[in-house]
């Protein structure tokens, strides 16, 4: 029992190292050695509570700011500039100081409203222009013009065409009936007159060699006399001939009433 008591102590762990613990907590040091002193510092700059600490103290202390303090005036100035209703006080404030102009003319900001539009439309910019440019005036001898109307009389057709004179000769003159028979001579309305009686008045002799051809080909052309009608064909058929009874036979194996009622005639048979 003795023997493994002492192993146990000997094997325990805890009994090993607990001298060591002891002495570590026995020891004695300067409080000005230069380790100890960073080691504080350095405790001091990680710590969160002596970091606030003097914050901590001016909240408990209070503060007093006189309303004419430097940081209170910078703040309102940086307010009153940041503020949409001081930037439009003004503005508010004439908002009904105007209406009892008896004129536009007798409101400063109105006339000068206006005259700003003037500057910038594009129809007061062209009006002057658009006034001057009907008004041009150019002297009938300049020599641009009498230039311009040479050019245009010899392009002009109506001067560079003139008509013949027109005059009159008595009927019976001989020069005007040798015109007029010239002028029939030369007519092709006179020369063809001959020939007009005789448009569409074809005509060729019965038994002709023309005549004949063109019966001909049109007895050839006939679709009436090219295709023959199976009816008017003279054809007599026997009717026990070996073609024809197949034929009947093969109709009858092929005619589906024919094979019903001979079924039902062979069932009747049976039953009978």
């Amino acid at each position: 029992m003795v023997m493994a008591r002492n192993a146990y102590d000997h094997a325990s762990d805890r009994l090993y190292k607990a001298k060591g613990e002891q002495a570590k907590h026995e020891y004695t040091m300067t409080p000005d050695v230069p380790a100890f002193i960073q080691a504080k510092m350095n405790a001091y700059n990680i710590s969160e509570n002596y970091y606030k600490s003097k914050w901590l103290e001016d909240q408990e202390k209070g503060h007093n700011l006189n309303a004419d303090a430097i940081p209170i005036r910078v703040a309102k100035a940086s307010r009153d500039i940041a503020s949409d209703y001081k930037y439009k006080q003004a503005f508010e404030k004439q908002k009904g100081h105007h209406i009892g102009a008896l004129s536009m003319e007798d409101d400063p900001k109105l006339v000068h409203s206006m005259k700003v539009a003037k500057i910038q439309s594009e129809r007061e910019y062209k009006k002057a222009y658009e006034k001057e440019k009907t008004k041009y005036h150019t002297p009938l001898d300049m020599m641009n013009v009498e230039l311009a109307k040479k050019a245009q009389n010899l392009a002009s057709n109506f001067d560079y065409k003139h008509l013949i004179h027109q005059y009159r000769l008595p009927p019976d003159n001989m020069t005007a009936q040798q015109a007029k028979m010239a002028y029939g001579l030369r007519s092709d309305i006179a020369y063809r007159s001959d020939l007009e009686w005789m448009r569409e008045g074809g005509w060729i002799p019965l038994g002709s060699m023309e005549h004949k051809k063109v019966q001909r080909a049109a007895e050839i052309l006939s679709e009436k006399k090219y295709r023959q009608h199976p009816s008017s064909l003279e054809f007599t058929s026997v009717p026990d001939s070996p073609d024809l009874v197949q034929a009947k036979i093969n109709s009858k194996n092929l005619n589906d009433v024919w094979i019903v009622q001979h079924c039902g005639l062979l069932r009747f048979i049976d039953r009978c």
